[in-house]
């Protein structure tokens, strides 16, 4: 049995386009379906936009404990909390990026769209980085940027190398690489939306992890990023055994009736995928 046999009954029910991107990280075993296929992004697009912030403070142009004044422009609706809070909240940089991974605050990412010098600063990340066709055009909730044909997108294949990057260095040797990292990688951790990738296999939770976010046994450690936008539903993740083996896992979904469809699908993929690697 390869993956293949896990996913592909899931995949072939689903109606609407999907995109997939498998890779156990222990023995390299790989799987892409639609893997370059364009999609939007939605708020996975925060994962390389967070990245290239992360080179700014790295370079020492910009500092984790730096406080940053929210600017009203930036100031929308959607998921996150800073839009509940009284507008004399001044967060830091560390605080910015916590809010727009673990509950994918939009305030806080058009915040740091600002940081970082706008998109153009992002997008020359990521064609450094080999992803071309992940393009950062528009602020979060830009009605009037989706109108004119401007919006966010990436492909399931460049975010899952993106994450198996992530994960080498997390778990790597190169101790300042991983510092710089951590801020991202624990906000995956700690991620509050956890409606498909997490939301049919045992992941623990983040206060009961181990050390190197090892799992209890019988769980998973799920560190996720998910991206909502109407009918288009998307979520990656890298996941890790009690055994200390991980696998990366990247969906993305569009062409669905409803939002659940994708929601369902992903959730389903997931757990079929968990099982496989539990088994193997």
């Amino acid at each position: 049995m390869n993956i293949g046999n896990a996913v592909f009954p899931v995949l072939a029910s689903f109606k609407g386009n999907v995109g997939f991107y498998f890779k156990d990280l222990t023995d390299g075993e790989t799987l892409e379906i639609n893997g370059k296929r364009v999609f939007s992004a939605a708020s996975v697009i925060k994962i390389p936009l967070i990245l290239t912030l992360m080179e700014d403070i790295q370079s020492g142009a910009m500092a984790l404990t730096k406080k940053i004044k929210i600017d009203d422009s930036n100031r929308v609706g959607g998921t996150g909390i800073i839009q509940n809070l009284n507008h004399e909240y001044v967060p830091t940089v560390a605080e910015l990026i916590t809010l727009a991974i673990c509950v994918s605050d939009n305030i806080a990412t058009n915040q740091i769209i600002d940081l970082v010098g706008g998109p153009d600063k992002v997008n020359a990340f990521c064609i450094k980085n080999g992803l071309p066709n992940t393009k950062l055009q528009r602020k979060m909730l830009d009605a009037e940027a989706r109108k004119a044909g401007k919006d966010n997108w990436t492909a399931a294949a460049e975010i899952g190398v993106l994450l198996e990057s992530i994960a080498n260095t997390i778990f790597g040797t190169q101790k300042e690489a991983r510092e710089m990292l951590m801020p991202l990688f624990k906000g995956m951790i700690i991620q509050q939306c956890r409606n498909k990738i997490p939301s049919r296999i045992p992941a623990a939770d983040y206060y009961m992890l181990k050390e190197d976010f090892l799992p209890c046994a019988g769980e998973v450690t799920v560190a996720n990023k998910t991206g909502d936008l109407g009918a288009t539903q998307n979520d990656v993740a890298i996941c890790i055994l009690p055994d200390s083996r991980l696998y990366v896992l990247s969906v993305f979904t569009d062409g669905n009736k409803f939002a659940g469809d994708g929601i369902n699908l992903i959730a389903q993929v997931s757990q079929s995928v968990y099982e496989y690697m539990k088994a193997k």
